[in-house]
């Protein structure tokens, strides 16, 4: 799919409130910020995400109006979700759907790609 890192997304349609989690592996426990490129188009809902447990920045609301865009999906969008302490091993990202913005069709999550920054 054009404007996506890897040409390829994970998508997760829950039809509902639902969730998925992802086992991220670290070399090295500190902290960390995170970044995560949604993808965003009118079938999408509102998401949480979740790291070993505690929640991670704020609800995303990856609604986008798409009816005047030439493309049914718009290029993915960065959004900083601020530092966690991670630790050696694997990691749980769980990513919840919570609602779906109003003129929402549906309750998707895409990501293009999860972003991990040692901070200073």
């Amino acid at each position: 799919m054009p404007n996506l890192s890897g040409d390829h997304m994970l998508l997760f349609d829950s039809g509902g409130k639902g969730k998925f989690s992802l086992s991220v592996p670290l070399d090295l426990m500190g902290k960390y910020k995170i970044k995560v490129y949604f993808v965003r188009a009118p079938d999408y809902g509102i998401v949480q995400l979740y790291v070993n447990g505690e929640p991670a920045g704020e609800l995303i609301d990856t609604y986008l109006k798409t009816d005047d865009l030439t493309r049914p999906i718009w290029p993915p969008k960065a959004f900083d979700l601020g530092e966690v302490t991670l630790m050696k091993g694997n990691n749980v990202f769980e990513f919840m759907v919570k609602s779906k913005n109003i003129a929402a069709e549906g309750y998707k999550v895409g990501i293009d790609c999860l972003v991990l920054e040692k901070a200073k």
